[in-house]
């Protein structure tokens, strides 16, 4: 029975460290959020006032603002994670083959990855600027002027114009995941299937989707939460603008606790923002779970 009791205070010990970073650094701060939300308060003052759950009936029913956030981030929720899985997954299955150029091809493509995303703000900031951005003298040069847009002016544009950095910068960061599981697919599964005059399309459906599926299942839920906090990129392109329809969540959760100084009503939309986030990902790793393929 010591040897039992000894055994455990080893593990314990060796978990106790591990235990105390997550509780401190990770457990605490949602209790401690949960705490705020209930409170009206300035975040600068000690005092802070009793309000219940009247934060979350504002918010869920007396706030469009809110529901116009959301209705923004759902749209970066399936325009983003969509283009971006067909783009990276086109990619990695052209760099996959090894060709003459193509580590060079493929580290051309990986780099917008390692760009901050204040530079990658700015730097769009500038294409699409309307009178000295590069998008417009394009569009004027091969005689399509007549598409030239104020691109982050335009409510019906707006939020296009946000999601194609967006995507720019991750497409290279998922294509090299992509091409890491498809490299490690035995050659010898796509040799026998092009033997067997099998099309290319039918050889991604069937043999390199299917083997390469628990990459991309996780990938997609990190596209996700990207899409849900896509913070930087919009707040330094167009903070919201023009008239909230490039507003999202964590832009309007920005404005309310560090500008209006309303870190109660903004707590409360953080816990949501949170909810929603772990709500998604589980549902998308559930839809998205099958049995796993071994090779």
């Amino acid at each position: 029975m010591k040897a039992v009791y000894r055994q455990i205070g080893f593990k314990a010990g060796f978990l106790a460290p591990a235990v105390g970073i997550f509780v401190v650094f990770f457990i605490y701060p949602i209790l401690q959020t949960l705490h705020v939300s209930l409170y009206r308060w300035g975040g600068l003052s000690p005092d802070m006032d009793w309000v219940g759950l009247d934060n979350f009936r504002n918010l869920l029913f007396h706030d469009p603002i809110f529901w116009k956030a959301v209705s923004n981030n759902l749209f970066f929720l399936i325009v983003f994670p969509i283009i971006t899985l067909v783009l990276s997954l086109f990619f990695a299955s052209v760099f996959a083959r090894r060709f003459r150029g193509s580590t060079l091809l493929s580290s051309v493509y990986f780099f917008p990855a390692l760009i901050s995303w204040v530079a990658i703000s700015i730097l769009w900031s500038f294409i699409y600027h309307p009178s000295i951005g590069i998008l417009n003298s394009l569009l004027a040069g091969i005689g399509l002027e007549g598409l030239a847009r104020t691109w982050l002016a335009d409510p019906a544009v707006v939020l296009g114009a946000v999601a194609a950095p967006l995507i720019w910068r991750n497409v290279g960061f998922y294509m090299v995941m992509f091409v890491a599981a498809i490299r490690n697919i035995p050659p010898e599964y796509h040799e026998s299937a092009l033997i067997d005059g099998a099309s290319r399309w039918t050889i991604f459906r069937h043999i390199t989707l299917p083997l390469i599926w628990e990459v991309v299942s996780v990938a997609v839920v990190f596209m996700v939460v990207n899409a849900f906090l896509a913070f930087d990129l919009v707040w330094i392109m167009t903070q919201g603008g023009p008239s909230r329809h490039s507003e999202i969540l964590t832009t309007y959760f920005y404005r309310k606790a560090f500008i209006e100084f309303q870190m109660g009503y903004a707590t409360a939309m953080a816990v949501l923002l949170f909810i929603g986030v772990l709500t998604v990902s589980l549902l998308l790793r559930r839809f998205m779970q099958r049995e796993t393929v071994e090779y």
